[in-house]
């Protein structure tokens, strides 16, 4: 049985995304207010799936 303790919360606070043989890459700083919005929409997506 897994327990999941509601203390034990991960956080993310920065995503990197490089692209491959060298075109660029993107560092992204997550703020709280990015964070509720994302989820949100996230939580309306999953709702809104129709059967």
């Amino acid at each position: 049985m897994l327990t999941i303790n509601m203390r034990d919360r991960v956080s993310l606070e920065t995503v990197s995304v490089s692209l491959p043989f060298g075109i660029g890459s993107m560092v992204w700083k997550v703020d709280t207010t990015q964070r509720k919005a994302a989820w949100s929409l996230y939580c309306k997506l999953v709702l809104s799936v129709l059967p």
